[in-house]
């Protein structure tokens, strides 16, 4: 059997076997390897999928994502070879598959509503940021973060080091914000400038007001399945996946990338959620083989358009977390035309990215109220 082709569709049984594929969805005209069972008296173990009929043809319970295809092949369309039949099946009942566009922005938006009623409850909430040196990207996330928190009802203060601040000046700056009582949040913008060790700066964050979720104490919370701070990317992607009513208990979750920040929390929070999670990296042999397994996709590696429609199984929720800025425009990880394959997809900007500050704002008011005892907060 060939290699299936580009965009394809793609017929498997109940047991999510891959039979066969194709890319022409109003006339599905493909070339079916199914397995025939053992010859009619045989008592091996018995296939409720595929079997074979007393007339000598194929029966088969065919589906093409969630549209069945039919049960009959006649001996007639069927020619056995050793234990294999290959088959032409014909059907214009499959409709074709376009993704529900999982719209974070919306979302976010409506978890932001309740913020300034909660901030008013609790009195105050403060939240600072950090940025050593002048990367323009980091310029303008700082800005997106603040404005958002200024209009939820935050005091947001902004602090700012040159690029070629020490890592003691750094340090000094973090224990003055530890400090700091009007202080709940404190959130240090990566990337930081060469001279200065990511690891120590993060761990130098009181773990209670740590609102990327990055401090040991609650990596290490988050590992154990009792989640304090959790990286507000990872935990965006989740309530997507809430709201759409994808619920992962029970399938397959590819997460590409491992970085502490994305990959290694979202494939947690998906455990946590029962799911049975793969996380794949640069060193993964045939990523694709893993991506075509998933009923879950986190794509989070900043390699433009790594995850194509191909790789891709019929109906698989794909959220797309990697972020490319070039000469056309920011790029995700995920080629659009995955819309043409997936069942649900989060656009490239408008899913992920606008989710990523509404659950940094719920953070920090999840500091806040650690700080003041109204939620457990346990190191």
């Amino acid at each position: 059997m060939t290699a299936p082709p580009l965009h394809r569709r793609v017929v498997a049984d109940r047991r999510g076997r891959e039979l066969a594929a194709a890319d022409d969805a109003d006339l599905l005209e493909v070339a079916l390897l199914l397995r025939v069972r053992q010859p009619p008296g045989d008592q091996g173990d018995e296939d409720d999928d595929l079997h074979e009929n007393h007339g000598g043809g194929l029966s088969a319970r065919i589906r093409c994502g969630e549209y069945d295809l039919g049960t009959d092949i006649g001996t007639n369309e069927a020619v056995l070879d050793g234990s294999f039949a290959v088959a032409l099946c014909r059907s214009s009942t499959v409709a074709d598959v376009t993704a529900t566009i999982m719209d974070g922005k919306a979302l976010a938006q409506k978890l932001r509503e309740t913020l300034p009623a909660e901030v008013e409850e609790l009195g105050h909430v403060g939240i600072t940021t950090m940025l050593v040196g002048d990367d323009p990207a980091s310029h303008i996330y700082i800005e997106m973060k603040h404005k958002a928190a200024t209009a939820a009802g935050f005091e947001a203060h902004d602090v700012r080091l040159p690029e070629t601040a020490t890592q003691e000046e750094v340090l000094a700056k973090l224990a003055e914000l530890n400090a700091d009582d009007s202080v709940d949040g404190i959130l240090v913008q990566l990337p930081l400038p060469s001279q200065i060790d990511e690891t120590t700066v993060l761990h130098a964050i009181d773990p209670i007001k740590d609102v990327d979720g990055l401090h040991p104490v609650n990596a290490g919370h988050l590992y154990l399945g009792t989640p304090l701070h959790i990286p507000a990317t990872p935990w965006g992607c989740i309530e997507l996946l809430h709201e759409y009513g994808i619920d992962p208990k029970g399938k397959n979750a590819v997460v590409i990338g491992r970085s502490e920040l994305v990959g290694r929390p979202a494939a947690m929070l998906l455990v946590m959620e029962h799911a049975t999670v793969t996380i794949c990296h640069s060193r993964t042999a045939d990523l694709a083989a893993h991506v075509r397994e998933a009923d879950i996709v986190v794509a989070a590696v900043g390699v433009p358009a790594i995850v194509k429609p191909e790789m891709v199984k019929p109906g698989a929720a794909v959220l797309d977390v990697g972020v490319t800025r070039t000469d056309a425009g920011i790029v995700g990880d995920v080629d659009p035309a995955v819309a043409e394959v997936a069942g649900f997809l989060t656009p490239m900007p408008g899913g992920t990215g606008p989710m990523t500050i509404a659950m940094l704002l719920r953070s920090t008011l999840k500091a806040a109220r650690f700080r003041r005892g109204l939620d457990a907060f346990v190191v």
